[in-house]
């Protein structure tokens, strides 16, 4: 073995699947062109939703809405991998995000906390009770990041907009692993 390999070669507990590698890569590249483009079909549903990008904060939504595609679909690892692959995934895709965004790591935990946690209170029992909830934390997420930007707490009871927003994640990503 070369001592370059020794130095540089395969970590313990690292990740050196280059397919999973590359798929963790592009999650984040799609998820995040996805929540860029949710925002112009949102604000034409809902147009006081200017206030997002009139307030600075669309970059902090789109981190959100990244973040929550990423859990969606890692919440789905487990159904269609075995349990070494599914760890191998979830490593990859959390390097992933972190190199994208530093902390998304921290919002995939709180993402996966609140789902966990309505879930196991069984206040998600449907398909459209997870996309509610979906676009129920983004906003509360932004708000509670932008609490002195009292707008943004109108949106903080929208179950509309938290429905159309959720929807629009769960249906591009529901099924990201049955390709």
């Amino acid at each position: 073995m070369s001592i370059f390999k020794k130095i540089f070669g395969k970590k313990e507990n690292g990740f050196s699947d280059k397919t999973k590698s590359l798929e963790a890569i592009k999650l984040v590249k799609v998820a995040n062109a996805s929540a860029v483009t949710f925002y112009m079909p949102l604000v034409d549903e809902f147009p006081k939703l200017t206030l997002i990008s009139d307030s600075g904060l669309l970059d902090e939504f789109d981190i959100l809405v990244t973040t929550a595609s990423i859990g969606v679909v890692m919440t789905q690892i487990g159904y269609s991998y075995n349990p070494r692959e599914t760890q191998e995934y979830i490593y990859a895709i959390n390097r992933e995000t972190s190199n994208w965004n530093s902390q998304s790591s921290k919002l995939l935990i709180e993402f996966g906390r609140y789902i966990n946690n309505l879930t196991s209170e069984n206040k998600i029992n449907s398909l459209n009770e997870l996309s509610e909830a979906i676009g129920a934390w983004i906003f509360m997420e932004l708000y509670e990041n932008n609490p002195h930007n009292v707008e943004l707490e109108e949106f903080t009871n929208s179950r509309k907009l938290f429905f159309v927003l959720g929807t629009m994640i769960t249906e591009r990503f529901s099924n990201y692993w049955n390709k």
